[in-house]
């Protein structure tokens, strides 16, 4: 059993669980959409940058399905890379955001 640590009360491996669940969770679905509205993507390219169907790209936007494995991990890199699109002059993104 580990100890907690004193300044948060947390022990240190629970505060890494939490960190890596926060920075691999999602946007919530209307914030899906939006970012890509936003990066004037459709769901067309979503698909096919992620070398999956249009409908199955649509039901990870409206959150009637949820992406596992290697793919949640690409719709994740994806929707930062597309808000990264606002973030710059002339509309190139230059980091993605965590």
């Amino acid at each position: 059993m580990t100890l907690a640590v004193p300044e948060t009360g947390i022990a240190p491996e629970v505060a890494e669980l939490v960190d890596r669940l926060r920075a691999n969770r999602l946007p919530p679905p209307h914030e899906r959409r939006a970012i890509r509205k936003r990066a004037d993507a459709t769901l067309d390219d979503v698909a096919a940058a992620l070398g999956v169907t249009k409908m199955t790209a649509s039901r990870w936007e409206r959150g009637l399905r949820r992406p596992q494995g290697q793919n949640r991990a690409a719709y994740l890199g994806l929707l930062r890379a597309l808000a990264g699109i606002d973030d710059l002059p002339g509309g190139q993104p230059q980091t993605l955001h965590q």
